[in-house]
């Protein structure tokens, strides 16, 4: 019996490059995802226009470069995604009063994707409700960064899991194809204070790893028979 599956990706500041070879796999796939977006660019709009979901990814950590404070870095991203319904936090930051801070003062926003478990048979929905708050959090079970530390060369791993699998993909590795993160460690360490944003395709090109990686891992689910559903649909 088919499995049932959907597919996020947090954009992190990925160069538009990265982010429209993601959208190109789909697209060629036709499936319908989720994007959850960092910072400004025309690939959002772009996101939209194919018929795919853009919710955001505020990034609570020191130093933010979305804002000082929780209701202006949840305000900033919605800046690059107007019409968002579902989030995720970057690095998954997540703690009850926080949580409550974000719905109670942006009503708009109805799903937090922050609750992650790799591996996991049991990718599920539940509702959030604590003082006068309600919204609904889904766990998700499978993501690409995780899986780099469990690599095995020439090796695809177990990709589904139960009845649900809620994957979790970055374009950077999607680009890179990255299998157990050193490329993207030699990229980074050769490119120090450069805004990954403004990478272009032809310096990616060179810490492209040609083994069975996150691209390809991407590319089996995408081919697979079991069913793709939205998060909307959960």
């Amino acid at each position: 019996m088919s499995k049932k599956y959907a597919i996020t990706f947090d954009i992190d500041w990925a160069p538009d490059c990265a982010i429209l070879e993601c959208l190109e796999l789909v697209e060629k796939a036709n499936r319908k995802v989720t994007f959850f977006a960092t910072h400004n660019t025309p690939v959002n709009a772009e996101i939209i226009s194919r018929g795919h979901n853009l919710g955001i990814h505020p990034n609570f950590l020191p130093g933010s470069s979305q804002g000082s404070n929780i209701k202006a870095i949840v305000a900033e991203c919605l800046t690059y995604a107007p019409d968002a319904w579902c989030m995720r936090t970057h690095s998954l930051v997540q703690s009850s009063p926080l949580l409550h801070e974000i719905f109670f003062n942006f009503p708009q926003l109805l799903l937090d994707v922050s609750l992650f478990m790799h591996r996991s048979p049991f990718a599920h929905k539940v509702k959030w409700d604590f003082d006068g708050v309600s919204f609904d959090r889904l766990l998700y079970n499978w993501e690409d960064y995780w899986q780099l530390f469990a690599f095995e060369e020439d090796k695809y791993p177990e990709l589904f899991f139960g009845d649900l699998t809620v994957f979790n993909f970055h374009p950077m590795h999607v680009f890179l194809n990255s299998s157990d993160g050193s490329e993207y460690r030699q990229l980074k360490k050769e490119h120090i204070g450069i805004s990954h944003t403004k990478l272009s395709a032809e310096v990616l090109d060179k810490y492209k790893n040609s083994r069975i990686g996150t691209r390809n891992y991407l590319k089996e689910v995408l081919s697979s028979a079991n069913t793709c559903v939205e998060l909307g649909d959960i």
